[in-house]
């Protein structure tokens, strides 16, 4: 299996869970839980709906970076769940907010994030 972020133990999954990485949660970690995660409103079924091309197509894209591991998958999405969907390194000191952006966004607006 070629390396990516999910495997390589330096970069990614493996950099952060040592502590020499970061991350922030984004749409594709999301749209990861909802397909492992069953529609507790209707069983049997899954939060992201799995007979959708376009929702296939794009775990395919996930599928293709982790590999057929379904226990790396179930630990990933486990651990999506755990992720920021911000980092702050001192903004009010003259660093950094770190936070994911919708394609097709060029800057952070301001003005639509909520300061905890």
């Amino acid at each position: 299996m070629r390396t990516s972020w999910a495997t390589d133990p330096d970069r990614g999954y493996g950099g952060i869970r040592k502590g020499s990485a970061q991350a922030v949660m984004g749409n594709h970690e999301i749209n990861a839980v909802a397909w492992h995660s069953s529609d507790p409103l209707n069983p049997g079924d899954f939060l992201r709906y799995h007979k959708l091309k376009k929702n296939m197509n794009q775990h395919r894209a996930f599928l293709k970076q982790v590999g057929g591991d379904v226990n790396l998958h179930r630990e990933l999405a486990d651990w999506f769940l755990t992720l920021p969907l911000c980092l702050d390194y001192s903004v009010a000191l003259g660093g950094s907010l770190t936070a994911y952006r919708r394609d097709g966004e060029s800057i952070l607006d301001s003005g639509k994030l909520v300061w905890v």
